[in-house]
């Protein structure tokens, strides 16, 4: 009996040795080009394969954070998991491509899908600077996760951004902050107007852009308060560009307004995104403006969001006084050490003009290279 005994446990010890067994586990940060916003919202995945499942080749993503379009994303107390149901043996390049996949369709349905904007992002029509799409946006995450670059300049730009990826400094370009101010001669200053830029180190006459985020007015005289509060509807609140110089020269001499700007580091990933927004010629349009929620400020500040990661908190969101651009200017500018300050001030009565309300932009003569902004912005210590 004893010998029998024995027999058997070493029957039941032996037998398994001859089961074929599931590979070993692997980790998401161990096989792909783990960014920030992955990690954020998936943990660091176990990648498990499954045989003998009826889903053969699909793979399958469980658990992980959630995401909130104020907030960002919120982290899940526990990694996500990465199921791959298989019928037969798969080789690791299938597995690490499955497991890409599964976790950028998951990450676009939690994160980037349309149906995800607030109400406020809706409102105003926002989504990112170039298009992204679900189909898009996989095919960017596998060739970023498993090969750490894509075949499409702007596309690298903009995962570096977006994922929370350390961006590369540039040393010859500052973003430029700027609020423009109705000149009351010192006696008040106004909430103002809020927009910003892109400069190189010297200014360039003609590559120099503003981002500027209006709904234009084509009179010269001031909007009465029915006109201003848009209750008519004619006014459009755009996105849209003008060169620097050109904007500079026509608010500080024909419409009586001074501009505060202030010279903030960027990266060349970041000029990237807004070159093609640029260059790609077409405004953005929000629809009928609103004095809150919905001007300069609200749309300002969501282009501004989408230059930044994911997952940081959306300045937007917060209290009413953001649809102040003072307010707004305030926020991007205060956590920033190397913040470079200069006022460029009015000099409307100086040229003898009367001021005017009107949005069109003049180009300086005889040339945006000798026009005064041009000149006086050349001179500011610590941005040029």
């Amino acid at each position: 009996m004893f010998k029998r005994f024995t027999l058997v446990c070493l029957v039941l010890l032996v037998a398994p040795l001859g089961v074929a067994e599931n590979p070993p586990q692997l980790r998401a940060s161990g096989v792909f080009a783990w960014p920030p916003a992955f990690s954020a919202l998936f943990g660091d995945p176990v990648i498990v394969t499954k045989r003998g499942m009826s889903e053969s080749g699909r793979a399958r993503v469980f658990g992980g954070g959630s995401y909130h379009s104020f907030d960002g994303i919120r982290r899940p107390k526990a990694s996500a998991k990465v199921f791959l149901y298989s019928r037969g043996s798969l080789s690791p390049a299938e597995v690490q491509h499955e497991a890409a996949e599964a976790l950028a369709r998951k990450f676009f349905r939690l994160v980037l899908n349309p149906n995800n904007l607030s109400t406020y992002e809706k409102r105003m029509k926002m989504g990112e600077l170039i298009p992204m799409d679900e189909e898009v946006f996989v095919e960017l995450a596998r060739e970023q996760l498993l090969e750490g670059s894509s075949s499409e300049d702007v596309r690298n730009a903009w995962w570096t951004v977006r994922m929370g990826l350390p961006g590369t400094p540039d040393p010859g370009r500052r973003l430029v902050i700027l609020n423009q101010h109705f000149d009351h001669n010192g006696e008040k200053e106004t909430h103002g107007h809020f927009c910003f830029g892109i400069r190189k180190e010297g200014g360039d006459p003609n590559e120099d852009r503003v981002y500027d985020f209006r709904a234009p007015w084509f009179e010269d005289r001031n909007p009465r308060l029915t006109e201003a509060v848009n209750l008519h509807g004619r006014l459009q609140l755009s996105g849209f560009t003008e060169n620097m110089y050109d904007w500079l020269y026509t608010q500080t001499e024909y419409r009586n307004c001074y501009v505060n700007l202030w010279f903030l580091p960027v990266t060349q990933e970041q000029v990237k995104l807004l070159s093609y927004f640029w260059k790609r010629g077409e405004p953005h349009v929000a629809g009928d403006f609103r004095p809150f929620r919905k001007n300069c400020a609200s749309l300002g500040l969501l282009f501004y969001d989408r230059i930044l990661p994911i997952n940081t908190e959306l300045i937007a969101a917060r209290a009413p006084s953001v649809d102040l651009p003072v307010a707004v200017a305030e926020k991007i500018v205060e956590p920033v050490d190397e913040a470079v300050f200069y006022l460029l001030p009015n000099v409307t009565d100086e040229r003898g003009r009367e001021p005017t309300a009107k949005s069109f932009v003049h180009t300086p003569q005889p040339s945006r290279a000798s026009s005064r902004p041009f000149r006086k912005l050349a001179t500011v210590p610590g941005a040029n």
